[in-house]
């Protein structure tokens, strides 16, 4: 992951699914053994995080999408 900047202020309510970087793939399921699925993917297009479906606790979900109050390079959609 890359360091995220750091606005000089938060700004509160602001979230990361409101950003234009967010990054969002809900996956596909495998057809046969010929086709295998593709994974889910959520995180930040600037790589400042990366949701990990099977490691990450709701806590750290959260956190990761309010970290958009402090990102300098939030940009709404």
């Amino acid at each position: 992951m890359i360091t995220m900047p750091l606005t000089s202020a938060p700004v509160p309510g602001r979230v990361c699914w409101l950003c234009k970087h967010i990054k969002f793939y809900p996956g596909s399921p495998g057809y046969s053994s010929w086709t295998p699925s593709e994974s889910f993917e959520l995180g930040c297009n600037k790589e400042y995080w990366e949701f990990e479906q099977w490691e990450d606790a709701l806590s750290d979900f959260r956190r990761k999408l309010q970290s958009a109050e402090t990102c300098a390079s939030f940009e709404e959609r």
